[in-house]
């Protein structure tokens, strides 16, 4: 049987590494962490979307991440992992998740981590405007 002890140390290590990242960006305590029970559309979404990349060979993964460590995946373009200086850099060009129209800086944003990856979705007003009509 083959050791995975230090392949663990260094998963745990990059989830906590996501939970400070959402503390940084979102503020203290303001991160969601995804409960297998109480899982949003967009985030199962994203998964799927992610999933079958990876299965046909299309997963695009920054050159940066070299190790584990946060990943973070759009959305707006669930077939690509970036690491978190990219995303930021990427950040100020986000369309909407929905509708594909810029979101400016009035955009709605939810970001949701889990285990070493923080999914991010922009929502322009009028979208953001519709979700909340429900």
């Amino acid at each position: 049987m083959k050791d995975t002890t230090a392949l663990e140390d260094q998963f745990q290590a990059a989830s906590a590494h996501t939970s400070a990242r959402l503390d940084a960006v979102l503020g203290p305590g303001r991160g969601r962490s995804a409960s297998l029970l109480d899982l949003p559309d967009w985030f199962k979404a994203i998964v799927a979307s992610l999933h079958e990349a990876r299965g046909r060979g299309g997963l695009l993964v920054c050159a940066h991440l070299t190790s584990p460590a946060p990943a973070v995946v759009f959305g707006e373009e669930p077939d690509r992992l970036r690491c978190g200086p990219c995303a930021f850099e990427a950040g100020a060009d986000r369309r909407c998740s929905r509708c594909g129209n810029p979101t400016g800086p009035e955009a709605a944003r939810d970001v949701l981590g889990y285990e070493s990856l923080l999914f991010s979705i922009h929502l322009c007003p009028s979208c953001k405007q519709q979700e909340n009509a429900f």
